[in-house]
């Protein structure tokens, strides 16, 4: 290892690192190696630091930095190689000789496909019109200049294809004539946007730093990460219900001008009254020092104007539809998110069955008087049961987790009181947490929609509701995440008695590590298995989008757990005979439909392979023939009930105009949602064998 290790040192010293942007060397060898120990001490498997641990850490930093293996050479990775299998030297003995080659060679080969990438588009003649393009193919590294070359060039090649594809409105337009005035455009608009992409990809700033160390993380398992104080921030308000912003979402548009696309209802934006989605934004202004001439930049050089403002106040510059120049002064405000908190409403069909959708496992994390998504749950089931609803149905499909101990505390609104979960810690202890308070503040039926995209504290609730019988699980099988997360400041001082008593130091930044397994009470653990349903359903995503936690690299394995666990399940439900039923009276409509959202994923896939226009349009014809005929589908769809908000709801909405136009697009939403109307069938037969 240590003769690796010095000719590792002299290939690095041999570098010039023209291309080098990293400044805080030391302090990126520093913080990786805190990091490192403290991953070591307190993951829940923990890895052994050697040469098998450097490879697989060589395999993180690639697959994140070229994941299509796009930008390196052959000679690049072997060069790397080199050095991989001291990586874990390098890390314990601060040594960065590693990171600091693989920026080199990466910003040496963007430069290097910027320019491919300019001059392959000034040429005089593109030819597309041969029987097949040559894509790029990404199962292996180009071997020299030459082959980096050909495959920038068939990537650029790719892109073309596809923006002339997707231009063409008729089979007419399929002659040279036409498609070459669509492919002067595709030039144009494909020469904005790599210009774009490779600005990005150059001003690295923090990127590498973040790379590397998130990669060291995540070779301990898919879920532990690396955060810088800003990173630490946003994840703390993913997992808020409400945003401090300014509004606007924006994107370019087909000429290249930053165009807004989406006001936000509640926000300054939405109150102003002044700015709308279409309008064009010509400049921005922030106090005296910040300015930025919008239409002579790029979308990155936009956002990053943005994340660099000093002022919660800003000046936009717009051009309305009407080509009429104004300005508009926004400022950021706290607004309601619709995306993140829980819905409520009345399906009225046969039965009355109450709805909640909870999209994640929200909380306050920095104001615990500020309750969280459990504590809106019990309030929601106040206010339905007043409306006499038969039954309940609580959706967590899409759902990827969130505040643990909010989930436990929503599983005490529906059970009388028991153990929710058992956690197991990195020292090896196990614990049950139990809701301790007796009684339930819903005891009626209860359905628990979820999906392939439902997840952590989602599993929880499934499990639990499951393991007490205490209600049907009703969708397809779950994720599969049965870990626990937790970050903790990097900072060496945090380790003391009295640190609290020190300022905190967030230059170290925030480890995200996994430190807990969590297992159902019957003692057997969701990890990389899932809650599978009481009854299955047919899920209108496409397969293409299912992936699991088994399918991640180094994710943890968990089994069952020896804990004594006492709980007492309702009655068993009889799912088998409602589940007969629900065969017998369904139309087969959704099946139709999840069998045509298959062919639709099927012609992406071939899409994606294809490398002739007029095939490629064929191909996108049928998709368009089999989306009308999923609309059509979706369309004869006879629903089972009418979605209604509940009187208080309408109430209150009639004081707040943009929580009236949220609950409009809610309801819309509920009107067309197939998979919903299959679970409320399921609940009238439901309610039959009560």
């Amino acid at each position: 290892m240590f003769l690796k290790s010095i000719l590792g040192l002299l290939i690095i010293l041999s570098a010039h690192f023209s291309f080098c942007q990293i400044q805080d060397v030391d302090g990126i060898a520093k913080r990786a190696n805190r990091l490192l120990q403290f991953l070591e001490q307190n993951h829940l498997q923990p890895r052994e630091v050697n040469n098998d641990f450097a490879k697989d850490l060589h395999h993180t930093i690639l697959n994140s930095l070229d994941t299509d293996k796009e930008f390196f050479f052959q000679e690049d990775i072997q060069s790397l190689v080199v050095l991989s299998d001291s990586l874990d030297d390098f890390i314990l003995s601060k040594e960065l000789s590693y990171l600091l080659l693989l920026e080199e060679k990466f910003l040496a080969r963007i430069e290097l496909a910027s320019q491919i990438v300019m001059s392959f588009l000034e040429r005089k003649k593109i030819n597309l019109f041969q029987e097949g393009l040559p894509f790029s193919e990404n199962t292996s590294f180009p071997i020299d200049k030459e082959g980096f070359t050909k495959k920038w060039e068939a990537i650029v090649l790719e892109s073309l294809h596809r923006k002339i594809l997707f231009s063409i409105e008729d089979e007419n337009q399929l002659n040279k004539d036409s498609i070459q005035l669509a492919l002067n455009d595709a030039i144009l608009k494909t020469k904005k946007s790599y210009s774009d992409y490779f600005k990005r990809l150059s001003a690295t700033d923090d990127y590498f730093e973040i790379l590397y160390l998130n990669a060291i993380a995540k070779t301990f398992d898919p879920h532990s990460s690396y955060f810088n104080s800003t990173l630490r921030d946003e994840f703390t308000e993913e997992l808020s219900s409400e945003r401090v912003v300014f509004g606007i979402s924006y994107q370019t548009n087909n000429v290249g001008e930053v165009e807004i696309t989406e006001i936000l209802p509640g926000s300054s934006a939405w109150y102003s009254e002044g700015i709308h989605s279409g309008d064009v934004i010509l400049s921005i202004k922030s106090g005296e020092k910040q300015y930025l001439d919008v239409s002579n930049s790029s979308i990155s050089e936009f956002s990053s104007f943005f994340n660099d403002l000093e002022s919660n106040s800003i000046v936009l510059e717009i051009k309305t539809a009407r080509n009429e120049v104004k300005e508009v002064i926004l400022n950021k405000r706290a607004v309601y998110s619709d995306g993140d908190v829980i819905k409520t409403a009345v399906l009225k069909g046969e039965k009355k069955v109450g709805y909640i959708s909870l999209p994640d496992f929200y909380t306050n994390w920095t104001d615990t008087s500020v309750l969280g998504c459990a504590n809106d749950i019990a309030k929601a089931l106040l206010k339905l049961q007043k409306e006499n609803i038969d039954g309940l149905i609580l959706d967590l499909r899409n759902n990827g987790g969130g505040s643990i101990d909010e989930a436990i505390d929503i599983v005490g609104i529906f059970i009388n009181y028991g153990p929710v979960v058992i956690e197991e810690s990195s020292e090896g202890e196990a614990y049950t947490y139990k809701d301790f308070n007796r009684g339930s503040i819903y005891r009626g039926p209860l359905i628990v929609m979820v999906n392939n995209a439902s997840a952590s504290a989602s599993e929880i609730v499934a499990g639990a509701m499951q393991d007490y019988n205490r209600g049907l699980i009703v969708g397809q099988k779950t994720f599969g995440k049965a870990t626990g997360q937790y970050i903790h400041a990097l900072d060496p001082t945090r380790e003391f008695i009295f640190s609290n008593l020190v300022e905190e130091d967030d230059s170290w930044g925030y480890a995200k590590v996994t430190n807990i397994g969590l297992y159902r009470i019957n003692k057997q653990s969701l990890q990389g298995v899932g809650v599978l349903p009481d009854i299955l359903t047919q899920s209108m995503r496409p397969k293409s989008a299912s992936r699991y936690e088994k399918d991640y690299p180094h994710f943890i394995q968990l089994d069952s757990i020896g804990k004594k666990v006492y709980f007492t399940p309702k009655a068993k439900l009889n799912t088998a005979a409602i589940s007969t039923q629900y065969k017998i009276i369904e139309e087969n409509k959704i099946d139709s439909i999840s069998l045509l959202i298959e062919k639709m994923d099927s012609i992406l896939l071939q899409l994606d392979r294809e490398n002739n226009l007029k095939t490629s349009y064929g191909l996108l014809q049928q998709r368009q023939i089999l989306r009308k005929r999923i609309t059509s589908l979706k369309g004869a769809v006879e629903f089972d009930y009418t979605p209604n908000s509940f009187l208080f709801n309408e109430q209150v909405m009639k004081m707040s105009p943009f929580l009236l136009d949220y609950d409009k697009s809610f309801l819309n939403r509920l009107n067309r949602d197939v998979e919903l109307n299959e679970v409320y069938k399921i609940m009238n037969l439901y309610l039959q064998f009560q």
